[in-house]
C-alpha cells in the first residue's frame, strides 16, 4: 500500500509509480498460475441456436441504441456558441457576421496605416529639402493663394513704375472685391432659390381651380383677363392678406362675370339687330331679302356667344325660317 502526502519529489514520486507497476505485474502472473483450468464442455445444437437469437437480438439492441444515441445527439447538437455562464447561445450566423466586419475593419485600418506611413515618410522628405534650402540661404516661397500684398508694397510699386503701378492697384483691388464675392455667394444662394417654392404654390393654386386650369392650358383670351383681374387684386390693398386661393377663385369670378356681361351685351345687340332687319309680315318678306340675308351673314360669321345672343332675341318661328335658310 503506498501513501502519498503531497510532498514527495517527482524522483520519489517517479520511483514510487515503477513499485506500482513491478507490483501489479507480480500479482497479474499468480492470478494466472493460480487459477485452474476450465471445464470444457461441447455444445449442443440446441444451445448454438439459441446463442444465434441472442447474438441477433443484441446486434438489433445495439444497433437502435446507437441511432438513438446519435439522433439524442444531432438534436442536443446546439446551433451556436454558449456562453461562459452557459445561460444562452450565440448563433453561429451572427459569430460569422463579427468576424467579417472585423476583418474588414482590420483592412481598413491597415490601409489607413499605410497611407500614414506614406505622407509621414513624404512629410520627413519635405523637412529634409527645407533644411537644404536654408543651408543654401534660399527661403521657400508661400503658396500663391496665400501670397498677400500690402500697402506699402503697392506704394513702392507705384514709385518704382508709375506707368503700371496705378494698373497694379486697380487689379488687386478688383481682385479683392471678386474675392469677397465669393466667400458671400453661399449666404445669397438661398435667397436665390426661393422662388421655386412659390412657383410650385402658383401652380398647386391654379390647379385647384378648374376654370384657371382650363382656361391656363388653352391659354386664350380667358387666360389672360384671368391674369390681368389676379394683378389688380394683387396691387389692391385690401387682398394683401387673402390667400393665393382666395385671390385667385375671385379673378376667375370676375373673368367669367366680364365674359357673360359681354355674351350679354352681344346678345342684346343681336335681338335688336334681329327686331329690325326680320320683317313685320311675311307678305314683306319679299322685300327684305337683302336683309335676311345680312342676318345669314352674321350667323356664318358669329361664334358661340354671338350666335347664342343672336337667337336669343328671336320667337321660334324665327329660329325655324332661319335654320331653314342654312
Amino acid at each position: 500500500m503506498f501513501e502519498v502526502t503531497g510532498n514527495e519529489t517527482v524522483e520519489e514520486l517517479e520511483a514510487m509509480m515503477e513499485q506500482f507497476d513491478d507490483a501489479e505485474l507480480a500479482d497479474d502472473d499468480d492470478s494466472a498460475s493460480e487459477q485452474p483450468a476450465a471445464k470444457v464442455e461441447q455444445p449442443s445444437a440446441d444451445s448454438e441456436t439459441q446463442s444465434d437469437s441472442d447474438n441477433a437480438d443484441n446486434a438489433d439492441s445495439a444497433s437502435a441504441a446507437e441511432s438513438d444515441s446519435a439522433a439524442t445527439e444531432g438534436d442536443d447538437k446546439p446551433k451556436g456558441v454558449a456562453t461562459k455562464d452557459g445561460e444562452h447561445v450565440i448563433p453561429y450566423d451572427v459569430l460569422e457576421r463579427e468576424r467579417t466586419e472585423k476583418q474588414q475593419l482590420k483592412e481598413q485600418l491597415e490601409a489607413m496605416q499605410q497611407k500614414q506611413s506614406e505622407w509621414e515618410q513624404s512629410q520627413r522628405l519635405l523637412d529634409v529639402r527645407n533644411k537644404q534650402l536654408e543651408k543654401l540661404g534660399v527661403e521657400p516661397d508661400d503658396l500663391p493663394e496665400n501670397f498677400k500684398i500690402s500697402e506699402e508694397q503697392l506704394d513702392t510699386l507705384a514709385e518704382d513704375y508709375p506707368e503700371i503701378g496705378q494698373t497694379i492697384r486697380g487689379l488687386f483691388a478688383k481682385v479683392e472685391a471678386m474675392s469677397q464675392q465669393s466667400q458671400s455667394a453661399p449666404e445669397t444662394k438661398p435667397a436665390e432659390s426661393d422662388p421655386a417654392p412659390e412657383r410650385d404654390v402658383v401652380g398647386e393654386a391654379i390647379a385647384k381651380n378648374p376654370d384657371l386650369a382650363n382656361w391656363s392650358n388653352e391659354g386664350g383670351e380667358q387666360w389672360q383677363k384671368a391674369i390681368e383681374f389676379d394683378d389688380k387684386l394683387r396691387a389692391d390693398p385690401a387682398w394683401a392678406e387673402k390667400s393665393i386661393d382666395e385671390r385667385f377663385a375671385e379673378a376667375a369670378r370676375l373673368t367669367k362675370a366680364h365674359y357673360a356681361d359681354s355674351a350679354k351685351a352681344k346678345a342684346d345687340k343681336a335681338e335688336s339687330d334681329a327686331s329690325n332687319s326680320l320683317p313685320p309680315s311675311p307678305s314683306e318678306a319679299g322685300s327684305t331679302a337683302s336683309q335676311s340675308g345680312s342676318i345669314m351673314d352674321k350667323v356664318a360669321n358669329a361664334d358661340e356667344s354671338e350666335l347664342y345672343g343672336l337667337m336669343s332675341g328671336m320667337t321660334e318661328d324665327q329660329i325655324e325660317d332661319l335654320l331653314s335658310q342654312v
